[in-house]
């Protein structure tokens, strides 16, 4: 058993080896990589570091939610049986969220699922941007801590490196609150436009006009099928903007995602570290680090 007053450590699956890298050399912590092992009926076996801090994180960023919800799960217990006496998990990206209501009859509630299996399994959640909507905190529906970090900070530092002039464009009224705080860290006038979804992979977005900016930076928090920064970009085009970039927190991308962006005429595409992917180009791991260290928040 380590001593009472260790370093916590950090676990971490292999798909999140470069965040989990960064975050332990800023926090100078420990960190050990989760090994698991796959029986031929297809269950897994999880194993951790035989011996963790007396407070110990897993770090897991749930891109294919299906495939890491269990594992994670069984990591938490593996590490309270191996001596951990508070476990919390950093989820970069946490998924199953949108369901956050019944909307037709014989739904479940998924978000309520996912918080009250996780809620269960940890004492602590960490993660960036929640994807949430008639929610306004995560605390409303953990039993645990649970807290999402703004990651308008760092889309900020690099929106700001962009040469005028610019304008930094919301593809919708609901990224309002969150664009204006992009647009006024960054020091740029900002857009927002008005989406209408007509599926999963079809919307229409109107942009307030004229726009008098030849440059144009869209900002969202996920891009998933793409569809909604690809309308977003034509739109632009059509109203006179020259180049347009694209900056978005997690990279889902699902199947033809990219074709579909760089099709719309985006010049450069980047992304948050939330989800590891050749776009990343956007830290998001001091955020973290800013709320597990009292010592880096005074800085």
């Amino acid at each position: 058993m380590m001593a009472k007053n260790a370093l916590p450590t950090i676990h971490y699956f292999p798909g999140d080896v470069a965040f989990a890298s960064e975050l332990c050399k800023t926090m100078g912590w420990p960190g050990f990589p989760i090994d698991t092992h796959n029986f031929p009926d297809g269950e897994s076996l999880i194993r951790v570091h035989p011996k963790p801090g007396s407070k110990s994180f897993v770090i897991r960023s749930f891109n294919d939610p299906n495939e890491k919800i269990f594992p994670t799960l069984c990591a938490a217990d593996a590490l309270r049986r191996a001596g951990a006496k508070r476990v919390g998990l950093i989820a970069p990206y946490l998924a199953y969220l949108r369901q956050d209501k019944l909307f037709q009859e014989g739904e479940a509630v998924s978000q309520r699922v996912i918080a009250n299996v996780l809620g269960a399994a940890f004492d602590e959640i960490l993660t960036l941007e929640a994807h949430l909507h008639r929610i306004q905190k995560l605390s409303e529906i953990f039993s645990c801590k649970a807290l999402s970090i703004s990651a308008a900070p760092a889309m900020a530092e690099w929106v700001r490196k962009k040469k005028s002039p610019v304008v930094v464009v919301g593809p919708d009224e609901e990224s309002e609150p969150w664009v204006r705080s992009i647009g006024r860290l960054a020091k740029l006038p900002y857009i927002v436009g008005k989406k209408s979804r007509y599926g999963d992979r079809r919307v229409r977005i109107d942009f307030p006009s004229p726009i008098d900016h030849p440059k144009a930076i869209i900002v969202d928090d996920i891009a998933s099928t793409g569809a909604t920064i690809a309308v977003a970009a034509k739109a632009l085009a059509k109203l006179g903007v020259k180049e347009v970039d694209v900056a978005v927190v997690h990279p889902v991308f699902a199947r033809g995602a990219l074709r579909r962006i760089q099709a719309a005429g985006v010049r450069k595409l980047v992304s948050g570290n939330s989800i590891a992917d050749p776009t990343n180009a956007i830290s998001l791991t001091g955020l973290i680090a800013e709320k597990l260290s009292p010592k880096l928040r005074q800085r």
